[in-house]
């Protein structure tokens, strides 16, 4: 009766990962809540003005140290830096994946994968992360998007 049982979850299991796959997409509206969420969390831990966040969603990149880390904070958050603070390809392109409407998703991992390199002419992770947003906006300036 326990092998029933297990054999009974396994295939719940395996329905639940094809369903998830399929459907485990945010909106749009949804993404952009996100997005607020994670800023809400980044932001006072930096002295950022609104004007300052507000100009970033809008592509304005200022040299500005508090901005630069601000962005490796998102980075973290969103589970993309890896243990040595560089950005992993692999792991955006799986966050992309699976949080992206479909109207989207491709165009973002084509620009992530166009920018993959640009953390190397970095040392520091806050102008990694900060210049790989960048480069991100410069591609894509109409459909960028950043909490």
């Amino acid at each position: 009766m326990n092998l029933k049982l297990d054999l009974h979850s396994f295939g719940f299991v395996i329905f639940l990962t094809v369903i998830g796959d399929v459907f485990c997409a945010m909106t749009m509206k949804q993404l952009l809540k996100s997005m607020d969420m994670m800023r809400d969390t980044c932001s006072p831990k930096f002295s950022l003005s609104p004007e300052t966040l507000a100009g970033l969603r809008k592509g304005v990149f200022l040299e500005d140290r508090e901005l630069k880390c601000y962005t490796l904070c998102i980075a973290q958050m969103a589970g993309t830096i890896t243990r040595k603070n560089e950005i992993s390809l692999e792991k955006t392109i799986k966050q992309l994946e699976s949080m992206l409407p479909p109207d989207i998703k491709q165009l973002a991992i084509e620009t992530v994968t166009l920018c993959k390199d640009v953390q190397k002419q970095y040392k520091d992770p806050c102008d990694k992360t900060f210049y790989s947003a960048k480069c991100g906006y410069e591609l894509q300036p109409d459909k960028f998007m950043f909490p």
